[in-house]
């Protein structure tokens, strides 16, 4: 998560020393007086790289010393940091890190993919029919057409004649 997102400023502890990104799932490394944290992305392609000791001690054994964050440290303290919706500045939701996903994924001004078969925009829900309006009155048939079928041709002359077959008789 980036820094700027948050209400206060993040302690250094709390940043990946790698990316300089709050980490969802934080890993830390806290032998011989250092104190730091990574995130998985960066610590497992540490590891992948076969770098074998801390990025910033360069001691100890990087699969066997770095450990998730103190559970303690993690539900008292990070996961109450507060952070603006990543969909900022049409939410100003403020949540905590714990409750971040939720809000994200149900917020509505999550950009959704237009509903319209074939067009790629990303459309925040409130901004839907103002985006239909501008791309113009294909998109607009495309749209009428996605919700009400065309009748097919055979089945509505087949209906026609045998309605008229029915007067006769």
């Amino acid at each position: 998560l980036e820094t700027i997102r948050f209400c206060v400023p993040v302690p250094d502890y709390f940043t990946c020393v790698v990316c300089r990104e709050v980490p969802l799932e934080p890993v830390e490394h806290s032998e011989n007086g250092c104190h730091i944290v990574l995130c998985k992305p960066c610590h497992n392609s540490y590891v992948h790289h076969s770098n074998k000791t801390c990025p910033n001690c360069r001691t100890g054994n990087v699969l066997q010393d770095f450990r998730p964050m103190h559970r303690v440290l993690r539900v008292n303290y990070f996961e109450t940091m507060t952070l603006r919706c990543k969909n900022s500045p049409h939410c100003d939701a403020v949540v905590s890190i714990a409750n971040r996903e939720q809000h994200e994924t149900s917020c509505e001004f999550s950009p959704q993919p237009c509903p319209v078969r074939g067009c790629t925009h990303l459309v925040v829900r409130t901004m839907l029919a103002q985006h239909i309006y501008d791309m113009g009155i294909d998109h607009i048939e495309q749209m009428v057409n996605t919700f009400i079928p065309a009748r097919e041709p055979n089945k509505a002359s087949k209906s026609e004649a045998e309605a008229k077959s029915e007067i006769t008789d």
